[in-house]
């Protein structure tokens, strides 16, 4: 698995792209990166970009040890939004059991899209869409 973290300073958000094939022990690592980045602050919005991610071996428990990550992290989190970006119906599926998961715990918001425009639309408030956004 593969990934690559920028900030999109335009619309202020952090970007944080995966592809190649889903591996659990990498997870972990994964969103560590995120949160550890240069760019990274208490509050700001998050994308995660899953479309070229093949989540072929992507089941609950991996779901819910990423969720368990950011539960652990939520006060480095703070408030605001993360926007999961899945192009295809299987990973917008997996995105939105994710998202109902981690919504119980989590102070933050998450949405689903298949669309890159209308999630950065959501993210930096230029889109109606809510929290449980089908897009």
């Amino acid at each position: 698995m593969k990934w690559n973290i920028e900030f999109d300073e335009p619309n202020g958000f952090l970007r944080a792209y995966q592809s190649g094939n889903f591996k659990p022990a990498d997870q972990a690592s994964f969103l560590s990166d995120i949160f550890s980045s240069q760019f990274w602050r208490t509050g700001l919005p998050l994308m995660i970009d899953y479309c070229h991610l093949k989540m072929a071996n992507i089941g609950y428990t991996e779901m819910l040890s990423s969720v368990e990550f950011l539960i652990a992290i939520n006060k480095t989190l703070g408030p605001g939004k993360i926007a999961l970006l899945c192009d295809d119906d299987e990973q917008f599926g997996i995105g939105r059991q994710f998202q109902m998961i981690a919504l119980i715990n989590l102070d933050r918001e998450i949405a689903v899209f298949h669309s890159g425009r209308a999630a950065i639309g959501w993210l930096i408030g230029q889109h109606p869409a809510a929290k449980t956004a089908n897009v």
